[in-house]
């Protein structure tokens, strides 16, 4: 950083501490509707959660003197913004500097100087020799059009880049407000600190935003036909094929914030009395914002037509106008879809201010296209709508997170989910979903960006809302009533139904009960045909009743929850004497997710799932093993 970046931002913050200094936070804070709860404790303020049902105050105000006052912090999300920042949240402002601007006008605080685009390049002589380049990748501009555009060469950080300059409300009779450049080789260019924040043009830093095309502003007064395209290549494209005899008359321009950019009313007024043809690209956005511009204008011109150019339309990154001039459409084609083009109507201005009150909010569902909108800044809302979406069941969530392992409800318990498929299954939805913003009246929409990062903290939000306590044991009753049942401990989890060993009783299911194993049957005491099982038994232990009664009550404590006992059984006799046939049994009955086959040497270096060692839980899982099985071991 330079010296004199690093003393202006200095200056900034400086300004920032003296306005937050000299206003009163509470005060501020209730105007822009925020509900106080109380009064300072520890230089926070208790309030209640902004824009939420809130019983129990649940967000703060800082009211210190220190690097933390002016912040408003939701103990429920983690969100930490300041002043200026909720005011944007609260509707108030649509940008992070004019919040500033109002404040510092209220405290009576003077701004720093804002860093000028002009600082940040100087005007090379031309030289055509560094602009061949690029004007052979971008046919059918041509050198003359570019230089009439106002087009020049700009050195930027010792590179030698493409320049065209922006205008504002004075035109050409002032200097430039701002200045748009290209790699002068065409290629991509760095526009932010990541590796893939890249673009083909930019804006310098420090830029206003206005009207580009040099000629078309000098000529404007008198031009009968006033054509507005979506950016400064299709400009300069349309610039270049005008014919000698139209020169003058007609003329070309554009606006440099792009199709989302709103009209500003200076710029509607340099247009007043005059024949305009707004020329949209083949997208979605390109037609939204030549709409948008088009009725604008149409408050000012005599007359204001809406040009489609006869291309293929996209949902993203349409051709434009200079692809129709590449494929070989003329400039009197382009006449000739003018004349026939419809006439718009004005839209005031006003109207661009307005708010959508029927604008999807994050975690919602997007009317018109059935797709999930998400936020980029709030993973809160992520989080709570993916747990909707794909583990809730009758309105309950079914999804927990214990000790940092998701466990899903399958039957009539919880089981382990396997991370690499639940990272996929998070991934996918995040890549199906979207991102809307309102710009003015118009709602843009764009994909949501699935990416690591935004994958990962997507699965950290889930993980924090559906975390449950991991020092009590299981089963756990997660419900909002009391524990419907005194001991827990001793329910055997069936199929469908659940059995209560104190009372002998069946009680119902409910996604409330979290338990990690259940039976593949219902607990059934009035079927109690067991002649071919007694008459095994007897068999092979030969009238050993005190041997089957120790079997028997070794199988029926399998079917608990119950470990304390914390027994082994042993069954030794000779081959074909029954002992894999008592196993197999005993397999079915507790289930086969609910068993494990540890083996002697596993045992003799610690019980597996005692040692609470995650490659082995995976190991197990993978392998069929279940749990209350190894909690017999």
């Amino acid at each position: 950083m330079s010296k004199t970046t690093k003393g202006n931002s200095d200056k900034w913050t400086q300004a920032r501490q003296d306005i937050l200094q000299r206003m009163s936070i509470e005060d501020e804070f209730r105007a822009l509707g925020l509900e106080i709860a109380g009064s300072a404790s520890d230089d926070w303020i208790p309030c209640r959660v902004f824009g939420k049902e809130d019983r129990t105050p649940s967000g703060g105000i800082n009211v210190s003197n220190g690097e933390s006052r002016g912040k408003y912090h939701d103990f429920t999300t983690g969100e930490h913004i300041s002043i200026f920042d909720f005011a944007i949240k609260a509707g108030q402002f649509t940008n992070y500097f004019d919040a500033l601007k109002y404040y510092s006008e209220k405290t009576g605080v003077a701004l720093p100087k804002k860093n000028h685009h002009s600082e940040k390049y100087t005007i090379d002589p031309w030289n055509e020799s560094f602009a061949v380049t690029w004007l052979a990748k971008k046919p059918p501009i041509t050198k003359e059009a570019f230089l009439r555009a106002g087009g020049c060469l700009v050195k930027e950080k010792n590179n030698i880049r493409i320049g065209l300059p922006v205008y504002g409300v004075h035109l050409d009779t002032s200097e430039p407000i701002g200045m748009v450049v290209w790699d002068r080789l065409g290629l991509d260019m760095q526009t932010g600190p990541k590796a893939d924040q890249t673009a083909k043009m930019k804006t310098v830093s420090g830029s206003e935003s206005g009207y580009m095309g040099l000629f078309g502003l000098k000529n404007i007064t008198n031009a009968e036909i006033v054509w507005k395209v979506e950016g400064p290549t299709d400009l300069l494209a349309l610039e270049s094929v005008i014919p000698e005899e139209h020169r003058g008359k007609h003329v070309v321009i554009t606006n440099s914030g792009g199709a989302s950019e709103n009209p500003k009313q200076w710029q509607v007024e340099k247009v007043a009395g005059k024949v305009v043809g707004v020329i949209a690209d083949c997208d979605d956005a390109g037609s939204k914002g030549a709409q948008k511009w088009a009725g604008a204008l149409a408050n000012a011109a005599s007359e204001v037509r809406l040009v489609s150019l006869p291309l293929e339309k996209t949902k993203n990154k349409g051709r434009d106008l200079r692809d129709f001039f590449n494929d070989g459409g003329t400039y009197e084609q382009l006449l000739e879809l003018f004349r026939n083009a419809p006439t718009i109507s004005g839209i005031p201005l006003e109207k661009s201010k307005e708010k959508r009150s029927d604008l999807p909010q994050p975690g919602e569902i997007d009317p018109e296209t059935n797709q999930q909108v998400l936020s980029t800044d709030r993973t809160q809302p992520t989080a709570e709508a993916f747990i909707r979406t794909f583990y809730t069941i009758e309105g309950n969530r079914v999804l927990f997170n214990r000790s940092g392992v998701f466990y899903a409800r399958e039957g009539n318990c919880y089981r382990p989910v396997d991370n690499a498929i639940f990272k996929k299954q998070v991934f996918e939805w995040l890549g199906s979903s979207i991102t809307v913003k309102q710009y003015g009246n118009e709602i843009i929409q764009n994909p949501f960006p699935a990416n690591d990062t935004s994958c990962r903290s997507a699965i950290a939000a889930i993980e924090t809302i559906s975390a449950i306590p991991a020092d009590y044991s299981l089963p756990l009753w997660l419900g909002p009533e009391p524990c419907p049942v005194e001991h827990p401990s001793q329910i055997i989890f069936g199929k469908t139904k659940n059995f209560y060993l104190p009372t002998m009783q069946k009680i119902p299911t409910s996604p409330f009960w979290f338990n990690n194993s259940a039976l593949e049957f219902d607990v059934d005491l009035s079927n109690r045909d067991v002649t071919h099982w007694g008459k095994f038994l007897n068999e092979i232990f030969g009238g050993d009743v005190q041997s089957v009664h120790a079997l028997m009550e070794f199988i029926g404590l399998l079917l608990t929850p119950i470990t304390k006992f914390q027994k082994m059984l042993f069954i030794i006799g000779p081959k074909r004497s029954g002992k894999g046939t008592i196993g197999r049994i005993m397999q079915m009955i507790v289930g086969e997710k609910n068993c494990c086959f540890p083996t002697t040497d596993s045992m003799a270096n610690g019980f597996g799932m005692q040692r609470r060692d995650p490659g082995a839980c995976r190991r197990i899982r993978e392998k069929r093993i279940p749990l209350a099985g190894v909690n017999r071991l």
